[in-house]
């Protein structure tokens, strides 16, 4: 909800309910802060509570370091490079900034073992690496300035995505915002063209006005061309949000 405001134009922080809070409340509360044990999971955001406790959940936590940035998922890569720092002991205030910071930091210390997040998938005894979420949590730690930090799961995306994002147009589009993030060519990810592989997800690309695209091409140096491919691969990274989001709410409803 953040993200979509900040994207919109609007101020999260000047939207408030009718007891005053604004969405930044709400977020913030799903922090682990100092008293989380393991102390591993200090700085990450939970998500669905389990026998009284909120466990730390890497999804949330690389959307909240975005949406407590008051950006979407399309990164600019910045200039700014500090490393990724764990959450301050004892806290200060809880602001937005620094809730992110924290976040960013649980991130960055969870990518150094493999160069990867883990996850347990239903069925299996042992964790796997989890793709997705790892780069999800590139794009956060770039958003966050830590580019450096997250420049070790960035390469093991450029060599072990390609299965994962195969004929799969919102793990296409995540890697393509990742490549924009990280300032990497998104047409020699690794080993993959990610744009001729999204391409090929749907019919093949029609120029409304060929005359008019060589007349940009060449007045843009292409930009043009480029900031269209990371609109596209928001849209195809959201829509992996919205299927879990509709997936979700119908298991809920068999339930």
């Amino acid at each position: 909800m953040i993200s979509a405001l900040a994207v919109a134009g609007e101020k999260p922080a000047e939207v408030r309910s009718k007891a005053g809070k604004s969405a930044y409340d709400g977020l913030l509360a799903f922090q682990l802060g100092c008293s989380a044990e393991p102390a591993a999971d200090r700085g990450a955001f939970g998500y669905q509570a389990a026998d009284g406790k909120l466990p730390a959940n890497a999804d949330a936590t690389a959307a909240a370091v975005l949406a407590a940035l008051g950006k979407g998922a399309v990164v600019d890569p910045g200039a700014a490079d500090t490393p990724a720092a764990a959450l301050p002991c004892p806290a200060g205030a809880a602001d937005p900034a620094g809730a992110a910071q924290g976040a960013a930091g649980h991130l960055a210390e969870a990518l150094k073992k493999d160069g990867h997040l883990t996850a347990v998938t239903p069925g299996a005894d042992q964790p796997t690496a989890d793709t997705g979420n790892t780069a999800d949590a590139v794009l956060a730690l770039v958003a966050a300035g830590h580019r450096q930090s997250a420049a070790g799961a960035l390469e093991w995306l450029k060599k072990n995505s390609a299965d994962w994002a195969k004929g799969n147009p919102a793990a296409l589009g995540t890697l393509v915002l990742v490549a924009h993030a990280t300032g990497t060519d998104p047409k020699a990810f690794g080993a993959t063209d990610l744009v001729g592989a999204l391409n090929a997800t749907g019919p093949a690309p029609q120029a409304a006005n060929a005359e008019a695209e060589k007349v940009e091409s060449k007045d843009d140096g292409g930009s043009g061309n480029q900031n269209v491919w990371w609109i596209v691969a928001a849209g195809a990274a959201a829509g992996l949000g919205i299927g879990v989001l509709m997936s979700g709410r119908r298991k809920k409803n068999q339930l």
